[in-house]
């Protein structure tokens, strides 16, 4: 019978890791979300993302989650993406 967990640890995702670091500490999304004011969902959605707002970041800093664990803080910006202007033939 094989394991899903791997044999070298150092192999694991950040998303494992965080993941691994909630159980033994005891945390949820949803005490996580509590904290931030918003669902259980769209925490887990912040954490598994490449990036996530530097608010967020900050918010989930302060409540101890370590930084390696986090994505990467990023403000995108909202709205429409600009239009790629396209060379007019002479």
């Amino acid at each position: 019978m094989q394991s899903s967990i791997p044999t070298n640890l150092t192999h694991l995702s950040r998303q494992e890791r965080l993941r691994i670091w909630m159980q033994r500490k005891g945390i949820t999304f949803t005490a996580l979300a509590r904290e931030l004011d918003v669902t259980p969902n769209a925490v887990s959605k912040l954490c598994h993302q490449s990036t996530m707002p530097t608010r967020r970041h900050a918010a989930l800093l302060g409540l101890g989650v370590p930084v390696e664990l986090l994505p990467t803080p990023c403000d995108l910006k909202t709205g429409p993406k600009p239009r790629v202007q396209q060379s007019q033939p002479e």
